[in-house]
Protein backbone atom coordinates (compact mmCIF):
# COMPACT_ATOMS: atom_id res chain seq x y z
CA UNK A 1 0.00 0.00 0.00
CA UNK A 2 1.89 3.37 -1.34
CA UNK A 3 -0.49 5.77 0.26
CA UNK A 4 -2.65 5.47 3.70
CA UNK A 5 -6.06 5.19 3.27
CA UNK A 6 -7.21 4.74 6.77
CA UNK A 7 -5.66 4.50 10.46
CA UNK A 8 -3.47 1.75 11.45
CA UNK A 9 -3.94 0.19 14.96
CA UNK A 10 -1.88 -2.40 16.37
CA UNK A 11 -3.68 -4.40 19.13
CA UNK A 12 -1.34 -6.82 21.64
CA UNK A 13 -2.60 -9.69 23.08
CA UNK A 14 -5.87 -9.21 20.76
CA UNK A 15 -6.75 -13.02 20.84
CA UNK A 16 -9.07 -12.83 23.76
CA UNK A 17 -10.98 -10.70 26.04
CA UNK A 18 -9.90 -7.08 26.07
CA UNK A 19 -7.37 -6.96 23.18
CA UNK A 20 -10.34 -8.71 20.96
CA UNK A 21 -13.07 -6.01 22.13
CA UNK A 22 -10.78 -3.38 21.48
CA UNK A 23 -9.19 -4.53 17.75
CA UNK A 24 -13.47 -5.01 17.25
CA UNK A 25 -14.26 -1.49 18.16
CA UNK A 26 -11.11 -0.07 16.64
CA UNK A 27 -12.49 -1.55 13.25
CA UNK A 28 -16.17 -0.49 13.99
CA UNK A 29 -14.57 2.93 14.22
CA UNK A 30 -12.74 2.69 10.79
CA UNK A 31 -9.49 1.97 11.44
CA UNK A 32 -7.02 -1.22 9.71
CA UNK A 33 -5.73 -3.63 12.72
CA UNK A 34 -3.28 -5.77 13.40
CA UNK A 35 -4.18 -8.75 15.55
CA UNK A 36 -1.25 -9.57 17.84
CA UNK A 37 -1.46 -12.66 19.43
CA UNK A 38 0.81 -15.31 21.08
CA UNK A 39 -0.53 -18.69 21.17
CA UNK A 40 -4.25 -19.37 18.85
CA UNK A 41 -4.36 -18.52 15.53
CA UNK A 42 -7.02 -19.69 15.23
CA UNK A 43 -8.83 -17.24 17.66
CA UNK A 44 -6.70 -14.74 15.87
CA UNK A 45 -8.11 -15.53 12.53
CA UNK A 46 -11.76 -15.25 13.61
CA UNK A 47 -10.92 -11.79 14.70
CA UNK A 48 -8.97 -10.95 11.67
CA UNK A 49 -12.32 -12.09 9.85
CA UNK A 50 -14.56 -9.83 12.15
CA UNK A 51 -12.50 -6.68 11.11
CA UNK A 52 -12.70 -7.27 7.72
CA UNK A 53 -16.47 -7.27 7.61
CA UNK A 54 -16.20 -3.46 9.39
CA UNK A 55 -14.56 -2.64 5.57
CA UNK A 56 -11.13 -2.64 6.96
CA UNK A 57 -7.57 -3.92 6.80
CA UNK A 58 -6.73 -6.95 8.95
CA UNK A 59 -4.21 -9.03 9.65
CA UNK A 60 -2.70 -11.43 12.48
CA UNK A 61 0.85 -11.32 13.96
CA UNK A 62 2.26 -13.77 16.11
CA UNK A 63 4.91 -12.00 17.93
CA UNK A 64 5.78 -12.74 21.93
CA UNK A 65 5.94 -8.78 22.65
CA UNK A 66 9.05 -9.52 25.39
CA UNK A 67 11.24 -10.29 22.10
CA UNK A 68 12.73 -7.13 20.20
CA UNK A 69 12.67 -8.97 17.21
CA UNK A 70 8.75 -10.11 17.99
CA UNK A 71 8.12 -6.38 18.45
CA UNK A 72 10.17 -5.48 14.71
CA UNK A 73 8.19 -8.35 13.13
CA UNK A 74 5.04 -6.65 14.60
CA UNK A 75 5.47 -3.00 13.66
CA UNK A 76 7.06 -3.96 9.91
CA UNK A 77 2.94 -5.74 9.33
CA UNK A 78 2.35 -1.76 10.34
CA UNK A 79 4.55 -0.49 8.06
CA UNK A 80 3.52 -2.51 4.79
CA UNK A 81 -0.50 -1.20 5.84
CA UNK A 82 1.02 2.32 5.73
CA UNK A 83 2.47 2.72 8.87
CA UNK A 84 1.19 2.88 12.37
CA UNK A 85 -1.24 5.68 14.14
CA UNK A 86 -2.23 3.84 17.30
CA UNK A 87 -0.92 1.38 19.74
CA UNK A 88 -2.81 -0.31 22.15
CA UNK A 89 -0.29 -2.27 24.90
CA UNK A 90 -3.20 -4.69 26.02
CA UNK A 91 -0.87 -8.05 26.26
CA UNK A 92 -0.66 -9.34 29.44
CA UNK A 93 -0.15 -12.43 31.75
CA UNK A 94 -0.68 -12.60 36.04
CA UNK A 95 0.25 -16.35 36.52
CA UNK A 96 -0.81 -16.45 40.83
CA UNK A 97 1.74 -16.81 43.08
CA UNK A 98 2.29 -16.29 46.73
CA UNK A 99 5.11 -13.88 47.62
CA UNK A 100 7.46 -16.11 49.79
CA UNK A 101 6.95 -18.96 46.89
CA UNK A 102 7.23 -16.57 43.65
CA UNK A 103 10.34 -17.93 41.36
CA UNK A 104 12.70 -15.39 39.65
CA UNK A 105 11.49 -16.88 36.40
CA UNK A 106 7.90 -15.89 37.26
CA UNK A 107 8.45 -12.68 38.28
CA UNK A 108 10.72 -12.17 34.92
CA UNK A 109 7.98 -13.69 32.80
CA UNK A 110 5.28 -10.98 33.83
CA UNK A 111 7.66 -7.98 34.28
CA UNK A 112 8.94 -8.91 30.36
CA UNK A 113 5.41 -9.56 28.99
CA UNK A 114 3.17 -6.70 31.19
CA UNK A 115 5.86 -3.78 31.64
CA UNK A 116 9.20 -4.69 29.13
CA UNK A 117 7.02 -5.73 26.63
CA UNK A 118 4.71 -2.71 26.51
CA UNK A 119 7.95 -0.56 26.42
CA UNK A 120 9.17 -2.21 23.70
CA UNK A 121 6.00 -1.87 21.68
CA UNK A 122 5.79 1.74 22.72
CA UNK A 123 9.38 2.47 22.07
CA UNK A 124 9.05 0.85 18.13
CA UNK A 125 6.01 3.15 17.83
CA UNK A 126 6.65 6.58 18.75
CA UNK A 127 10.29 5.97 16.78
CA UNK A 128 7.89 5.28 13.59
CA UNK A 129 5.48 8.10 14.63
CA UNK A 130 8.22 10.70 15.06
CA UNK A 131 10.08 10.05 12.26
CA UNK A 132 6.98 9.56 9.84
CA UNK A 133 5.96 13.36 11.27
CA UNK A 134 2.59 12.03 12.17
CA UNK A 135 0.02 12.39 14.93
CA UNK A 136 -0.33 8.92 17.16
CA UNK A 137 -1.88 7.87 20.23
CA UNK A 138 -0.36 5.08 22.20
CA UNK A 139 -2.74 3.31 25.17
CA UNK A 140 -1.68 1.02 27.47
CA UNK A 141 -3.80 -1.06 29.92
CA UNK A 142 -2.93 -0.92 33.67
CA UNK A 143 -5.11 -2.08 36.10
CA UNK A 144 -6.64 -1.03 39.13
CA UNK A 145 -3.90 -3.77 40.83
CA UNK A 146 -1.44 -0.69 40.68
CA UNK A 147 -3.26 1.48 43.19
CA UNK A 148 -5.40 -1.95 44.91
CA UNK A 149 -2.72 -4.24 45.53
CA UNK A 150 -3.81 -7.51 45.69
CA UNK A 151 -2.35 -10.76 46.75
CA UNK A 152 -0.56 -13.63 45.11
CA UNK A 153 0.57 -11.06 42.29
CA UNK A 154 3.34 -8.83 43.58
CA UNK A 155 4.81 -9.11 40.02
CA UNK A 156 1.61 -8.47 38.43
CA UNK A 157 0.93 -5.74 40.17
CA UNK A 158 4.66 -4.36 40.10
CA UNK A 159 4.45 -4.52 36.75
CA UNK A 160 0.98 -2.62 36.33
CA UNK A 161 2.40 0.32 38.66
CA UNK A 162 5.15 0.59 36.08
CA UNK A 163 2.99 1.18 33.36
CA UNK A 164 1.27 3.58 35.45
CA UNK A 165 4.44 5.57 35.87
CA UNK A 166 5.89 5.04 32.23
CA UNK A 167 2.50 6.04 30.66
CA UNK A 168 3.19 9.48 32.65
CA UNK A 169 6.78 9.64 31.05
CA UNK A 170 6.37 8.88 28.22
CA UNK A 171 3.02 11.65 27.72
CA UNK A 172 5.79 14.22 28.52
CA UNK A 173 8.13 13.02 26.01
CA UNK A 174 5.95 12.47 23.48
CA UNK A 175 3.74 15.19 23.92
CA UNK A 176 5.62 17.55 21.65
CA UNK A 177 5.44 14.81 19.17
CA UNK A 178 1.46 15.33 18.92
CA UNK A 179 1.77 12.09 20.16
CA UNK A 180 -0.81 11.18 23.00
CA UNK A 181 0.18 8.20 25.77
CA UNK A 182 -2.93 7.01 28.36
CA UNK A 183 -3.32 4.04 30.55
CA UNK A 184 -6.49 2.75 31.48
CA UNK A 185 -7.24 0.90 34.32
Amino acid sequence: MSEQTSKVAIVTGAQQGIGRAAALALAEAGVSVIINYLDDLGAANLIVAEAESQGVAAVAVQADISKRGDVETLLAAADKMGGINILVNNAAIFPRSPLLDMTVEEWDAVIGVNLKGSFLCAQAAAKRMVTAGQPGSIVSLASRAAFCSSANGVHYVTSKAGIVGMTRAMALELAPHNIRVNAVA
